[in-house]
């Protein structure tokens, strides 16, 4: 009997209380919209319209904000300052940025360095918390941008307490690409003076994601891995796999899996990727670079330094190219800046490329392409009358730019044994059309690559088209789409090239 006087006495000050203690251990303005308790079947506090803002921040969200929290208590938790369980529906939780508007997310090794008064240290805890119906909100600095929200469907905490590390499980929902994210690990203590300065670590999966959150690319991505830092800098590092990574521009599938090192602010969302290594059906590639937002920019620009040292051309086809069979194969080496900027746009469309190529030992599936290859390459070495097909590679190298979906060639050399092609052009990945101009060289002088009685009556006309050291030199241009390309020879600028006057 005297347990119970001595309860419903406190409880008629619970909430003076709880106002009071919340108050100091935040270092907070907290209000309550109501407070009931209850002895049977066993004592218990609920809670309703708990409101705790930062105390003279007016300028940001209130840091927490609760719908329904229920508090299960014992006599002998409440005299230790325990709560034994606690039950919260409808929590709203936001964590402002900090004040300096300094980046966390680069390439800097040093952590930030936490005050000695700044965790916080709390009289009250928690043994065990529930949470749904979450929302967790992560302020950035600029004040023009949203926050970064992600919902929560379940959240289960145990010794919940502002002056201790927390362990958590949690299951949510990302925003970007949309997805599902299990994790667990530890959050705290709680940094009262810079939230942002807040320690974590732990291990997630994330499945499901919808990678068509993104214009122009598609593919249902699962992830898992570990992190760890604050809030505003956390290091992580683990692996995503994507079976079936495609663009809309080509709309094949090919198999993409990644092993990463990132650093992300937690505060703005900008991303420090340290490294990558992928492989992108058989090609191995290294990649490094960082997702960052612009001051008044709605998005953020993604920039990439791409190393693939030793690739297949295959596996880059298809994912540019329409159909089932790419158009060439090969051996393939590229570097390539890649520069992604924020937009509303297919990811297509708006891809920016800056690189150097090299294709080796290339052979075209296009059988009509291929014997137009084998006889240039039989006619650049004088020997037309070979039957030999199927047998010519070709080798290909020189810088690209991509923009706009054209991608532009200022100095390409393509050649098959006997005969060099050096071109300048583009191409435009939409419409599949081909532009490009340049010259002919072959080894054969142009009476050798013909048979029989022509061969003599071509003779006389050889040094007409000789130069440079090699036997034949001809303007060509290449135009009409990639399934269906148009050679044309320009004799008659060769013939002027020759003309003295």
């Amino acid at each position: 009997m005297f347990g119970t006087f001595a309860w419903l006495s406190r409880a008629v000050r619970l909430r003076e209380r709880a106002v009071a203690a919340l108050s100091r251990d935040l270092e907070s303005e907290v209000s309550l919209d109501d407070l009931e308790t209850s002895l049977r079947p066993t004592p218990r506090i609920v809670l309703r319209g708990l409101v705790v803002r930062h105390r003279g921040r007016r300028d940001v969200p209130p840091l927490l904000q609760i719908r329904l929290l229920t508090v299960d208590v014992s006599l002998t938790g409440w005299r230790a300052h325990r709560l034994d369980r606690v039950n919260v529906e409808g929590m709203q939780i936001f964590i402002p940025p900090r004040m300096d508007g300094a980046d966390a997310a680069d390439d800097s090794d040093a952590q930030p360095q936490q005050e000695n008064s700044g965790p916080a240290v709390g009289e009250w805890y928690i043994d065990h918390l529930t949470a749904s119906d979450a929302t967790l909100r992560i302020g950035v600095r600029e004040p023009d941008k949203p926050s970064r929200d992600f919902y929560i469907h379940r959240l289960d905490m145990s010794s919940v307490g502002a002056d201790r590390a927390m362990t958590f499980n949690a299951a949510l929902t990302n925003p970007r690409p949309v997805g599902q994210i299990q994790s667990t690990g530890t959050f705290g203590p709680w940094h009262k003076d810079s939230p942002s300065l807040t320690p974590l670590k732990g291990t997630y999966t994330f499945s499901n994601a919808d990678l068509s959150t993104f214009k122009g690319i598609a593919g249902i991505l699962t992830s898992n891995g570990r992190y760890g830092g604050v809030l505003e800098r956390i290091e992580a590092d683990g692996k995503t796999t994507t079976p079936d990574f495609r663009l809309s521009v080509g709309g094949n599938a090919v198999p993409l899996t990644t092993r990463y090192q990132a650093v992300i602010d937690g505060t703005n969302g900008n991303t420090v990727l340290k490294h990558i290594d992928a492989v992108l059906g058989q090609t191995r590639m290294s990649v490094s670079g960082a997702v960052v937002g612009a001051k008044g920019v709605d998005g953020r620009t993604i920039t990439l330094d791409v190393d693939v040292p030793n690739g297949r051309l295959d596996d880059l086809l298809r994912l540019a190219v329409k159909g089932q069979s790419p158009p060439l194969t090969g051996g393939i080496v590229v570097k390539t800046r890649i520069l992604i900027p924020p937009g509303d746009r297919d990811v297509v469309d708006k891809l920016q490329l800056d690189g150097r190529f090299r294709i080796v030992a290339a052979r075209f599936n296009n059988l009509d392409i291929q014997k137009k290859l084998d006889e240039l390459s039989r006619r650049g070495r004088g020997r037309p009358e070979e039957t030999d097909e199927g047998k010519a590679v070709s080798n290909m190298a020189g810088p690209f730019t991509l923009k706009n979906t054209a991608m532009t060639f200022p100095r390409l050399t393509f050649g098959v044994p006997g005969a060099t092609v050096k071109l300048s052009g583009r191409y435009h990945m939409r419409r599949e059309t081909l532009d490009f101009m340049g010259t002919l060289s072959m080894q054969a002088t142009v009476s050798e690559t013909v048979t029989g009685f022509k061969r003599w009556l071509l003779k006389p006309i050889d040094p007409l088209f000789s130069r440079d050291g090699m036997g034949t030199v001809l303007p060509i241009r290449i135009g009409g789409t990639r399934s269906d390309p148009d050679f044309a020879l320009d004799v008659k600028s060769a013939i002027r090239r020759r003309d003295p006057s």
